[in-house]
């Protein structure tokens, strides 16, 4: 690839980005590609062959971003849920709607940011959620809740408040989100503070990657990426892939300075694009 084609491609880059809010839709891309799992072993054998293929769907759906296919077929859950789903327990129907909420969250896909009417449409799966799955929730479903109540904050802007619903949690569907926020923060040490505590997961590993791109340490990102290509599924491995080009790419054309409106290049930074690329 030749300097002239580099310099358009990070151009037509920034033409695309250079938006007054778009720290706060990248925090909500990344917000919405969260992992779901929701669905308990012990639970399964409680659903009957449809819901139990219909709950696959939807999940495997939301993981793999396929977010117009989540949309119908959270339909599909709804619709069971208000027939033959009625004598499933309390517990297994607020956790699907739990799954709905966050297949709702992310019906536009990536091309925006949730409507106004998802996100109130979110809040209100997740009241009724909680009504379901009542006072007495085990560990694991507060998680859930709380993690979808964080999910919703960060969305709406308000990180701080999200933060403070997850507490010290070290759960993965926790760890996930607070690893989102620091990354959209750019405070690599918190987030690799958390990462070395808690350890990889495949759920957040690329959080991990862009993280350790974030402080310098291309090495130790490189490293996560080869240990998602051995413990994680394709996908994950491919989001670290992606991870990793995307904030070699920020690190390399801004440094420290993401709010530099300038697109010249030096010759330094041309020859760090052409090998990334």
């Amino acid at each position: 690839i030749g300097q002239d084609q580099i310099l358009e491609k990070i151009e037509s880059v920034g033409q695309q980005s250079a938006t007054l809010d778009r720290r706060h839709f990248e925090l909500q891309i990344r917000v919405l590609a969260e992992k779901v799992a929701l669905l308990e072993d012990r639970d399964r054998e409680h659903l009957d062959k449809k819901g139990l293929e219909i709950w696959d769907r939807l999940q495997c759906e939301i993981n793999a971003y396929q977010f117009r296919e989540a949309s119908l077929t959270a339909n599909d859950l709804r619709e069971w849920l208000d027939t033959e789903g009625r004598t499933a327990s309390r517990e297994t129907r607020g956790r699907g709607l739990i799954l709905i909420a966050h297949a709702v969250l992310a019906s536009g896909g990536f091309e925006s940011e949730p409507r106004q009417e998802a996100i109130v449409s979110a809040w209100n799966l997740l009241r009724k959620a909680k009504a379901e799955i009542g006072d007495d929730a085990s560990e694991l479903d507060r998680v859930r809740l709380a993690g979808l109540e964080a999910k919703l904050l960060c969305i709406e802007g308000k990180e701080e408040d999200g933060l403070s619903v997850l507490g010290e949690s070290k759960h993965e569907i926790a760890v996930s989100l607070k690893l989102t926020v620091f990354v959209e923060r750019e405070k690599p040490e918190d987030g690799l503070k958390l990462v070395q505590q808690c350890g990889l997961h495949e759920k957040w590993c690329d959080r991990a990657v862009t993280l350790y791109v974030q402080h310098g340490e291309l090495d130790e990102a490189k490293a996560v990426i080869e240990w998602a290509k051995v413990k994680a599924d394709t996908t994950t491995y491919h989001r670290c892939i992606v991870a990793y080009g995307h904030a070699a790419l920020r690190r390399i054309m801004f440094g420290g300075d993401t709010t530099r409106s300038s697109w010249a290049l030096s010759e330094t930074q041309v020859n760090e694009l052409s090998d990334l690329l």
